[in-house]
């Protein structure tokens, strides 16, 4: 396992010094080799982490050949560099203080935290970690060529986790950790759909833009040749997305997650709302989805998980979580502005769970099943008001996104997040935190919609992919 475990962090380190880009789509496809562990004089590690490390090295060492190399040739080469950023740090800005203050209360976090290793490695893993990588994933993603190769990673990563978890549930039910529930690779089925669900509204959001550019390509005025290759092409990736579409939607309806299919639902909503297609078209849509819901609802009515839904005192998921949430409350209460420290949530409710509950049904619990209680608690209340800071700079500059595709796109999957957020944590996990990022850089980022190609593309050595 060592060897192949420095095996593929070698060829990693190959392939992304010889493209930097090729180097994300990796981590991107790669997104759960998190779950590899090792480590480095003592201290715990992942793949996914070192694979971050590495992209970081390169990119720096090929930036700064880079800026050598222009500003060596031209007269004016650190005017022309300045200029082609300039118009990134704008959009970028308005992220800076919240991004700024959510670091702050993390470092805060960390220092008052009983367990300091923990915390250093939460720290790492959860907020440098993804942040790294966002930053990177902002410099190095510019054209519509881009975006769609970085939709095509995400989209094998989800077929590849979503595909097993299929197979296990199917094949081999016994190594379901959760009876009958898909788990995948993970130990809850609430975790696959906590990293699925918002990259399958990315995937059915292309999904739509591919066909409706399929159908355009025989309006266009091309010749012949270049008609069969653009339709060619466009019609290998609607059959890839539309394979990962069903089979990420299979999975998770398998997951029985009532959270996950929530956010889905709002996610498909807001795709509808914001996606251009005619108005016609969205109502009849949103029409036929109510109507689909409403008799998938009449289905599991006599379901018990269904039922467990108004449950609020028997031995239910429901009554649980409001046990959980009401000593999160409680935590909360003495602990109101600096919080607990990362990753101290277990040890804190162990202590005040009999002082809450007194028959409690859950002894085991690592997080309060709700993202802003676990940001209140392990972030303090400067964690979660630089969260909400975050969000809300996320949706107003979001608007501004010309290219409409993406525009839905990140909307739709950071809506889905956040309605899941309420029932569930995607945010504290080393994959859940990097896919949260990767939305709030798909933000940043902008693609003219008429051009594909970077008219800044020459002062950067890392362009030819």
């Amino acid at each position: 396992m060592n060897i192949l475990f420095t095996t593929s962090l070698l060829l990693f380190t190959l392939i992304t010094i010889y493209k930097t880009r090729l180097g994300i789509y990796l981590i991107l496809i790669l997104v759960p080799s998190f779950l590899i562990r090792t480590q480095i004089f003592s201290i715990p590690t992942t793949f996914l982490e070192l694979s971050i490390y590495i992209l970081t090295a390169i990119w720096l060492l090929k930036k700064t050949i880079s800026y050598n190399c222009v500003t060596r040739s031209l007269p004016k080469g650190d005017e022309l560099i300045t200029t082609s950023y300039k118009n990134l740090i704008q959009h970028a800005k308005p992220f800076l203080i919240p991004i700024t203050l959510f670091i702050l209360a993390a470092l805060i976090s960390t220092a008052i935290s009983p367990d300091k290793r923990l915390s250093l490695g939460i720290l790492k893993a959860w907020i440098l970690d993804p942040l790294l990588f966002t930053i990177i994933f902002i410099d190095q993603i510019k054209t519509r060529e881009h975006v769609n190769k970085v939709i095509a990673s995400l989209s094998l990563m989800v077929l590849w986790v979503s595909a097993y978890g299929i197979y296990e549930y199917f094949v081999n039910p016994r190594n379901l950790i959760e009876y009958l529930r898909l788990d995948s690779i993970f130990t809850s089925a609430n975790y696959v759909t906590m990293l699925t669900v918002p990259v399958t509204l990315i995937i059915i959001s292309y999904l739509i833009s591919t066909l409706k550019q399929y159908n355009n390509i025989t309006i266009e005025q091309k010749n012949n040749e270049t008609k069969k290759q653009l339709k060619f092409s466009s019609f290998c990736f609607l059959v890839f997305l539309f394979s990962c579409f069903l089979v990420s939607t299979t999975a998770i309806y398998l997951t029985k997650s009532f959270s996950g299919w929530l956010g889905l639902s709002a996610g498909i909503f807001i795709l509808l709302l914001l996606t251009p297609i005619k108005r016609k078209i969205k109502i009849i849509t949103i029409c036929s989805l109510l109507v689909l819901g409403g008799l998938f609802a009449y289905t599991q009515k006599d379901n018990p998980k269904f039922q467990a839904l108004t449950n609020f005192t028997g031995r239910t998921a429901v009554h649980s979580r409001i046990q959980i949430w009401k000593t999160s409350v409680e935590i909360i209460k003495d602990n109101p502005v600096l919080g607990i420290g990362l990753g101290n949530f277990h040890n804190a409710y162990l202590k005040y769970l009999p002082k809450t509950v007194k028959a409690p049904l859950e002894q085991e619990v690592i997080k309060p099943h709700n993202l802003y209680l676990n940001l209140w608690l392990e972030m303090g209340l400067l964690g979660l008001v630089a969260f909400l800071w975050l969000i809300v700079v996320f949706y107003k500059k979001g608007l501004g996104i010309k290219y409409q595709v993406l525009r839905a796109t990140v909307f739709a999957a950071m809506t889905a997040l956040l309605i899941q957020g309420f029932f569930d944590t995607p945010y504290f996990k080393n994959d859940l935190s990097l896919i949260f990022w990767l939305i709030i850089g798909l933000s940043i980022i902008r693609v003219d919609p008429s051009n594909p190609l970077n008219p800044c593309s020459k002062l950067n050595t890392d362009d030819t992919d």
